[in-house]
């Protein structure tokens, strides 16, 4: 690294960064959820870098640090590959904003594939639903339950009843 600064303190920097920026998908703040993850990523490879003895730089955002790295999440720690995908994706991100600040950075970050596994989803059964929908709440927990029973019975994926208004209701 040409200026001095660690890798983990660029990293550190780009969190910091990152409490002010508007998301390009939602056009407000990163939530405190994105920020938590970005957290937990630093933490995952400060872990990786001192348990299997692998420096963490610039240079070695390669194809090494990746097959490493996946071997270590889903082998040595028995995650899933979606979990090594999310720390995947965390790393990009921050390699991308790192390149703007660091020439000694290669393109090779860019090639990291986040592998997806699809787990199994089963459709709630008429009993459960109506299990569901006789069971009473309070709070939050209420609020939940109203809206999941509204979506399964509109077929409303929830990013759609986020941008619900009074105008899409005859």
């Amino acid at each position: 690294i040409t200026s001095g600064k660690t890798f983990f303190e660029y990293y550190d920097e780009w969190v910091k960064e990152s409490k002010n920026r508007i998301s390009r998908v939602t056009g407000k703040k990163l939530s405190k959820g994105t920020l938590k993850r970005y957290n937990t990523t630093k933490s995952i490879l400060e872990n990786f870098e001192a348990e299997a003895w692998y420096s963490i730089n610039t240079l070695s955002m390669n194809e090494d640090f990746y097959t490493k790295f996946r071997d270590y999440i889903i082998g040595e720690k028995e995650q899933s590959v979606n979990t090594f995908s999310d720390h995947i994706k965390q790393v990009k991100a921050f390699c991308k904003w790192l390149q703007k600040k660091e020439p000694s950075l290669n393109n090779d970050f860019r090639s990291f594939e986040k592998p997806f596994s699809y787990a199994d989803a089963e459709p709630l059964k008429e009993a459960e639903l109506l299990k569901l929908y006789e069971y009473q709440a309070t709070g939050y927990k209420e609020k939940a339950r109203l809206i999941f029973l509204f979506l399964c019975s509109t077929g409303l994926r929830i990013s759609d009843y986020k941008t619900l208004q009074e105008k899409n209701f005859c």
